[in-house]
């Protein structure tokens, strides 16, 4: 284990790729380790603080994808998070709307039903479905729009 701790996002990061590629410390913590456990949870922790400047480098398209990368359940890695978001933004996604992908932050109730009031509109009109279908820069940009804050879901106000 080292004897300096980081205490910064970047720090933590910096020091993560630096032991993942120490071949003795991967060998210590594949075979569970008690001291590299500890160090890569307090460093992976750490890093982990950094997450909303993260998600401006993911979202500017400038974010250094890692070598190795770990990610839990229902996470994307850094490299899916970008490829995403550039697609969003070919289609016209502005970056505060592909930040509330990322964070899944809901909507009021009323936001949310009024947008998927608008979404069962716009489909049962023949004429933007036909543009939608055609892929019209408009229609399916304004499709992505509708779709995020319905997937985000709403927030319950306690009564």
């Amino acid at each position: 284990m080292s004897e300096q701790t980081a205490t910064t996002p970047a720090a933590a990061a910096a020091k993560l790729d630096s032991l993942i590629a120490s071949p003795e410390f991967r060998t210590k913590l594949l075979a569970a380790g008690a001291a590299e456990t500890r160090e890569f949870h307090e460093l992976m922790a750490t890093k982990s603080r950094g997450g909303a400047d993260k998600l401006d480098q993911v979202i500017a398209g400038t974010a250094e994808v890692p070598l190795v990368e770990l990610v839990t359940a229902g996470q994307l890695s850094t490299h899916n998070q970008m490829i995403s978001a550039a697609a969003l933004r070919e289609i016209g996604v502005g970056d505060l709307a592909i930040r509330q992908v990322f964070e899944g932050k809901p909507v009021s109730r009323a936001e949310h039903d009024a947008v998927k009031a608008l979404r069962a509109d716009r489909l049962s009109d023949k004429e933007w479905r036909a543009k939608f279908l055609a892929g019209d820069r408009a229609a399916v940009r304004d499709m992505a729009h509708m779709n995020i804050v319905i997937v985000g879901g709403f927030e319950e106000k306690a009564a």
